[in-house]
């Protein structure tokens, strides 16, 4: 969800105009990664496990958290936000150079879906 289009935030003249910055938000908008998880989820049944990775893993899984129960579930992102839900854990990796922190959420990835049964 776009919460903040402050036209400071843009710092550019051309984004002073009113009707790019309708138009820039409809953007954000339309490809905001928790509505588009909350859109088109399908319907299911059973076990659900969930697997967040990138930029928009932590949306994503509150989308699919909120939607479905999960049984488990893990996201790595960039940066972990301060207000995370606790519906599943959060793990941080280095981007786009990986560090200690991404072998560290590359092998809790490796854990988690190892652990997976049919």
């Amino acid at each position: 969800m776009i919460t903040d289009m402050d036209s400071n935030r843009f710092a550019t003249h051309s984004l002073q105009d009113a009707r790019l910055m309708r138009i820039l938000a409809a953007a954000l908008e339309a490809v905001d990664p928790f509505k588009a998880v909350q859109n088109y989820l399908p319907s299911t049944q059973g076990h659900v496990f969930g697997l967040g990775i990138g930029k928009a893993a932590v949306p994503m899984m509150d989308a699919l958290a909120g939607r479905i129960p999960l049984s488990g579930g893990l996201a790595v992102t960039k940066f972990a936000p301060r207000d995370a839900s606790g519906l599943y854990p959060v793990i941080e990796g280095g981007h786009p150079i990986p560090d200690a922190r991404s072998l560290h959420a590359g092998e809790r990835v490796l854990e988690f879906v190892s652990s997976l049964k049919e």
